[in-house]
């Protein structure tokens, strides 16, 4: 395919100049060369997914019509053709990957059935917004047709998965679903390792006597479609909780490289959750070496998100509303962390308990922030500071048979991989301890890149379905203190 689509675009361009309005050149070409169709078909809030396949269907084959006309209108028309069907859908143009690439995506229905989807989704919910509808009056978090759509989504995936049958080099089959089960993508996997890094940092803060804060953040006003008394805000401004969670992470981006600059080194967790109208505030239980650090970073979170001029520091009780620093003790600020993992991960709300925002069961608004994260693209919980995760997985695809066999090998001792190793195992009673990791990897002082076992990977030029991708690759980990290398487990899977 990738090969078919080559030889199209390299085809020369025999099509005219014609004389028109250089700002309306391309539109206007388009539409005397029958490029554009208008009769594709719209997507509104009452549209199925039934709909959405139509229209998905249509783009590709109308996007593939197009391109065996290339070789008349020219490659830079369309291109602008792909780019007005994207725009009109509300779906990014996938302008990182090389030509061939982007128009095999685009003359693929599934392709655009995942973004229409998806595009489709957020409108609705944005609707939602807009019209009052999403607020603890009402609807918590979501509306209750994106709850609703996040079920149908589950329920088809896990079809999907299930169907899906796939072989290793040594001839063991699983379902996708089994593979799943034993992975990151089960929440009962993911709230355990969460737990396991939270309570890690914990240990390493009770022997280092680190300070303990919690840190809650909120957007200004303008961000919330509803107030806390679930009337309209006057002053929203049509942002989505995408902005606001694009405008907190671009504020806490400058934060953080101002600290780094102060050489302020911090640790912890941070959360991300919804308020009752779906804008997102973040929680973070954060450690740091002592009263000097944590001065410098009340003050540069105060700069940047209460003083800056982005942050409406004029605003009547921005200060008192906006950011909260809660001194506790380290047992204390694990509490905090659990608590908020627990509440926001689906398949873990506290039986019984109340959420904080409303008259819901904590165990129901799990399943809504989850529905809402998804909806959104919100990535709910993120590490602050420490070692790499990644490596932290990895040292689990080890087999300890292979470091010993290195060790034979070499007559090196491998001793700062092996110490990591075992505090990323669970052997009998002997749980997985994040702090044990940490330490093996240098400790909280050395900088995540001078860490003493890194990755051996490799990045690959590939063949997919959409033509050549740039393929990340795994092949085990590298105690640098002796520049040595271990080979994971993994093995090629295939679809049987």
């Amino acid at each position: 395919m990738a090969g078919q689509i080559s030889q199209l675009l390299k085809r020369e361009s025999k099509v005219a100049a014609f004389k028109v309005d250089a700002e309306n050149y391309e539109t206007s070409l388009m539409n005397r060369l029958d490029l554009i169709d208008d009769n594709i078909g719209e997507l509104t809030e009452k549209s199925n997914d039934d709909d959405i396949k139509q229209i998905a269907e249509k783009l590709a084959r109308r996007i593939e019509f197009d391109l065996s006309m290339v070789h008349k209108v020219g490659v830079p028309i369309f291109i602008s053709v792909m780019k007005h069907y994207c725009n009109q859908y509300s779906v990014r143009y996938p302008e990182e990957h090389q030509l061939e690439s982007i128009v095999a995506r685009l003359i693929d229905r599934d392709w655009w059935l995942r973004k229409l989807r998806v595009s489709h989704l957020r409108a609705c919910e944005f609707n939602s917004l807009l019209g009052g509808k999403i607020h603890k009056g009402a609807a918590m978090y979501c509306s209750d047709e994106t709850l609703e759509k996040r079920r149908d989504q589950s329920k088809r995936n896990k079809e999907i998965l299930d169907k899906v049958s796939i072989m290793n080099e040594s001839g063991y089959k699983m379902t996708l679903s089994e593979a799943a089960a034993v992975g990151m993508a089960n929440p009962f996997n993911r709230v355990s390792e969460l737990i396991t890094r939270t309570k890690g940092f914990g240990e390493l803060a009770d022997k280092y006597k680190h300070l303990c804060i919690f840190l809650t953040i909120t957007a200004p006003s303008r961000f919330h479609a509803v107030n806390h008394e679930g009337k309209v805000n006057k002053k929203y401004n049509n942002a989505t909780p995408a902005d606001t969670q694009k405008y907190l992470t671009k504020q806490w981006a400058k934060c953080r490289a101002r600290l780094a600059r102060e050489g302020v080194k911090f640790y912890g967790l941070r959360v991300v959750e919804p308020h009752h109208d779906g804008t997102p505030h973040w929680h973070a239980s954060i450690w740091l070496k002592d009263e000097s650090d944590f001065k410098k970073l009340r003050r540069a979170v105060k700069d940047y998100f209460h003083r800056a001029k982005e942050c409406d520091y004029l605003e009547k009780g921005a200060l008192k509303n906006r950011l909260k620093f809660k001194r506790c003790d380290s047992r204390g600020a694990v509490g905090y962390m659990l608590k908020y993992i627990l509440k926001n991960m689906r398949a873990h709300g506290i039986e019984g308990e109340q959420s904080d925002e409303g008259n819901i069961r904590s165990d129901d608004s799990a399943e809504r922030v989850e529905a809402w994260a998804t909806a959104w693209g919100i990535r709910q919980f993120q590490q602050v500071g420490g070692h790499s995760v990644t490596v932290w997985r990895e040292l689990r695809r080890v087999d300890e048979v292979e470091i010993q066999t290195r060790q034979f090998e070499t007559n090196d001792k491998l001793e700062v991989l092996m110490r990591a190793w075992k505090a990323a195992q669970k052997l009998g009673d002997k749980k997985a301890n994040y702090a044990e990791f940490v330490e093996a990897m240098g400790g909280l002082q050395t900088k995540p890149r001078d860490s003493l076992v890194k990755l051996q990977d490799e990045y690959l030029v590939t063949e997919g379905k959409y033509g050549e991708s740039i393929k990340h690759v795994i092949n085990g980990l590298i105690d640098v203190t002796v520049n040595f290398a271990v080979k994971n487990n993994r093995q090629d899977w295939v679809r049987v």
